[in-house]
């Protein structure tokens, strides 16, 4: 069974995921401290990272944390992380960070397997595969 840890702060979009990949081991985390203690194993266990980059409303804010999935993504760089034999998928909505991560984890890995996708209501898909992605009213 394939071993899965996802980065993400919202319960929906963790639900989501269980509902498009029922057959997998899934460990879900809310916080870059939380993934980094999973991530830390001398011997990896994951075949596949999932990362979103907004973790919490302070950014909507103005008001930037280190509490974001680039932080991660430095942490795995500068660690030597980014190089094990696992597929890191970048799932952030957000294009412009998202963006930087797949590209941080890009340059810190020889042999590197990265992608970039967004978990919506409608499935997983590709960025921009589906543009404008319509956004359905999920609110009573």
């Amino acid at each position: 069974m394939k071993r899965v840890l996802l980065l993400d702060d919202m319960e929906f979009r963790r639900d989501l995921f269980k509902q498009a990949f029922p057959d997998v081991d899934l460990t879900w985390v809310k916080t870059v401290e939380e993934a980094k203690a999973m991530l830390d194993a001398s011997v990896p266990v994951w075949d596949e990272v999932w990362l979103d980059h907004d973790l919490t409303d302070d950014h909507y804010r103005g008001r930037y944390n280190n509490d974001t999935g680039l932080d991660l993504v430095e942490w795995i760089a500068s660690n030597g992380l980014a190089d094990r034999s696992l597929m890191w998928v970048v799932h952030t909505a957000n294009d412009k960070r998202g963006d930087m991560m797949k590209t941080r984890l890009m340059q810190a890995s020889e042999r590197y397997n990265v992608r970039r996708v967004w978990i919506t209501l409608a499935g997983i898909v590709e960025p921009r595969s589906v543009f404008p992605l319509p956004i359905p009213n999920i609110f009573p």
